[in-house]
């Protein structure tokens, strides 16, 4: 149980990672594209 518990938790805080990631690399550009 134990390990499969800390996959999930691993899987959420690397998908969020990335997420957040990616979306601030967006923001990024479509923020130089405004200026």
């Amino acid at each position: 149980m134990d390990t499969s518990d800390t996959d999930i938790l691993d899987a959420v805080v690397v998908g969020a990672g990335f997420g957040g990631l990616f979306a601030a690399i967006r923001l990024k550009q479509s923020g130089y594209r405004f200026l």
